[in-house]
């Protein structure tokens, strides 16, 4: 460590003050005090005859820390994840959306679906007699169910 210090202690007049010459002082002083240089005018002819060095390349932040992010989500989606509770594609999709962006789509739920499917199907709105009406709702629950096993199968 004594070498360390030495060449701190070395380097401090060179460090002090700003200025446009402060690069040039910086290494002419890095390379007076490592002994790249005997004088302070060769440590300076040095200086300018060496091109700048490029900046260093830095690895993109999304790849480094894609570890630790997914390990913050498993945490998150592991409690929301039941047994009991058959898994589908928007379910799983809504969970990691919660999980990953803090907010979930709204998903439509069986209720609206059939809703909506009714105004679709109906000749005149919600408005329809009973015997159109059971076989709308035969025909919407169908669909609703269709939908439901595709979800499944894609998941």
């Amino acid at each position: 460590m004594a070498d360390r210090a030495a060449y701190t202690d070395c380097m401090v007049p060179f460090m002090r003050g700003g200025g446009p010459d402060r690069k040039l002082r910086f290494c002419t002083g890095a390379k007076v005090c490592s002994q790249k240089a005997a004088t302070e005018e060769e440590a300076r002819q040095i200086c300018l005859s060496e091109p700048p060095k490029e900046p260093k390349i830095r690895k993109s932040r999304k790849k480094s820390d894609c570890g630790k992010e997914m390990t913050q989500v498993a945490a998150c989606l592991a409690p929301l994840l039941n047994a009991e509770v058959e898994l589908t594609l928007s379910k799983l999709t809504g969970m990691l959306q919660q999980c990953a962006c803090g907010k979930v789509e709204e998903k439509t739920s069986r209720e609206k679906f059939i809703k909506k499917c009714f105004k679709e199907n109906s000749s005149n709105g919600l408005q329809v007699p009973l015997k159109e009406a059971a076989a709308l709702r035969s025909l919407c629950t169908a669909k609703w169910k269709e939908r439901e096993t595709n979800e499944r199968i894609t998941a």
